[in-house]
């Protein structure tokens, strides 16, 4: 049974990729297969698309990176990102008096998938209802189970959370 989910699985896998190839040209479609075949041949596994993106398309990266750094404005509040992954930005919103003394009350966050400058409340539930259904769930749970989600590393004062989200 177990065997037939996995091919099950790798099917659908082949047909997501070959779903991007769709009205491309044969010969445009092999030559972005080779990219794709000579990248991965490079890469360790698990495959960690944040360490392909740097160091195979570094103007894409930076590009990303000074997207993110944009500040968005809602409903005439500033917000200013103060830490990013590949799948999680963090605001701060800085043109609030009281975002001095309450930090934790002044943090949104936006997911990389959704495109948008949507901003969410970072709370432990709506991260928890974000995620739910992908491969961050598990660690996500297991990490909110004895931490809160406003812990910092004591060194770097860097969110721990950033490092299961990567």
């Amino acid at each position: 049974m177990a065997n037939k989910d996995l091919i099950k699985s790798e099917e659908n896998i082949i047909y997501e990729i070959l779903y991007q190839l769709d009205g491309l040209e044969i010969a445009l479609a092999h030559d972005t297969l080779n990219k794709i075949h000579l990248i991965l041949s490079f890469a360790k596994t698990p495959i960690d698309i944040n360490r392909i993106r740097e160091s195979w398309f570094p103007e894409i990266e930076e590009e990303r990176k000074h997207n993110v750094m944009k500040t968005p404005k809602i409903h005439g509040h500033d917000h200013t990102c103060i830490a990013y992954t590949s799948q999680l930005y963090i605001y701060y919103r800085t043109s609030l008096w009281y975002s001095k003394l309450w930090t934790n009350q002044c943090l949104y966050y936006t997911l990389t998938k959704d495109g948008s400058k949507c901003l969410r409340k970072f709370t432990k539930t709506n991260l928890l209802n974000d995620y739910k259904m992908t491969r961050f769930e598990d660690p996500l749970v297991n990490f909110l189970k004895n931490n809160s989600i406003y812990k910092r590393n004591l060194i770097t004062k860097e969110f721990e959370i950033l490092t299961i989200l990567k």
